[in-house]
């Protein structure tokens, strides 16, 4: 479980990352 875990939180920090690109 701690994969899926893992894989949302590098999901989210994606999203997070896209999102600070956006806005630059």
């Amino acid at each position: 479980m701690a994969v899926v875990s893992l894989e949302k939180s590098f999901e989210g920090h994606l999203k997070a990352h896209s999102l600070f690109l956006k806005f630059a």
